[in-house]
């Protein structure tokens, strides 16, 4: 994984234009939310490397995780929050694992929740349990915990 997770924003073209992040995660291997790639008609992916003006087209790819936390380990969530232009990195402990449908959507996928600070801007960051990344940073219900998927 690169030590900077900001290597690359990836740019959903749908209705209208809006602007994400992902990380790299092999490779030339970008990892983001399911919900910016979603499998919609009108989505059309772009990728850009931070500092270059410069576009390239994305094919989506499903992935899945080789590790899944358990209830009580600690993790980390890494991203780049409102209000900086530094790495902001949270701890927290995972509080539940379980499957459920993401988002706004009937997709299940597997969903980790954890007390650890997820704020905007770090939607799409890497949540990290010891060396490994265990999943991608959203936040999920107002008021509640913070879902990783």
């Amino acid at each position: 994984m690169r030590q900077d997770p900001r290597a690359a924003l990836v740019y959903p073209e749908t209705n209208h234009l809006s602007l994400v992040f992902g990380f790299v995660i092999s490779g030339r291997r970008i990892l983001t939310n399911s919900h910016v790639v979603d499998d919609s008609y009108d989505t059309y992916v772009q990728v850009r490397k931070h500092g270059s003006s410069t576009k390239y087209e994305a094919i989506v790819e499903t992935v899945g995780f080789e590790y899944i936390p358990s209830i009580y380990e600690d993790v980390s969530v890494l991203g780049y929050p409102r209000g900086g232009d530094t790495i902001c990195v949270t701890k927290g402990i995972v509080s539940r694992v379980e499957s459920g449908e993401y988002m706004n959507s009937s997709i299940e996928l597997l969903k980790i929740l954890t007390d650890a600070t997820i704020d905007y801007g770090n939607s799409g960051g890497p949540v990290v349990c010891g060396n490994k990344v265990v999943g991608v940073a959203f936040q999920g219900f107002p008021n509640l915990e913070k879902t990783v998927s």
